[in-house]
């Protein structure tokens, strides 16, 4: 087991069976990984990603190849390596973690009153 913080970009990481991948990669070693990617997406059907090629004479065309994998997401079958392409704030689920905590500090729903509106609503009124 290796400790997340000490991953790199750059870094080979070998991944199977129920791993949470905690970057973001490049799948360039390995038969076909099946990834459940609901944490991000919220679909349920599992995602076939297969490795890069190679070498440019690969036989199957760029809209088939699905090498990219997710920080967040879990490998439900198969075993490969990866490539690390982004760790921590820069990966997707780093992102989409600061994207949520700057959305809960502003508040469309309620705004705090004031100090202002506070101390008018202490006043007692004028009839």
């Amino acid at each position: 087991v290796i400790d997340q913080s000490e991953i790199l970009v750059g870094d080979l990481l070998e991944l199977g069976d129920g791993d949470i991948i905690p970057v973001d990669g490049l799948f360039i070693k390995g038969q076909t990984l099946l990834i459940d990617e609901s944490a991000l997406t919220g679909e349920s059907d599992v995602i076939t990603k297969t490795p890069l090629p190679s070498n440019s004479t690969s036989s199957s065309t760029h809209s088939q190849q699905q090498p990219f994998i997710l920080s967040g997401t879990k490998i439900v079958e198969g075993q490969g390596q990866i490539l690390v392409l982004a760790v921590g704030p820069y990966s997707n689920i780093g992102k989409l973690k600061a994207a949520l905590q700057e959305e809960n500090t502003t508040c469309l729903l309620y705004t705090s009153p004031s100090p202002r509106d506070r101390q008018k609503s202490r006043m007692p009124s004028s009839a």
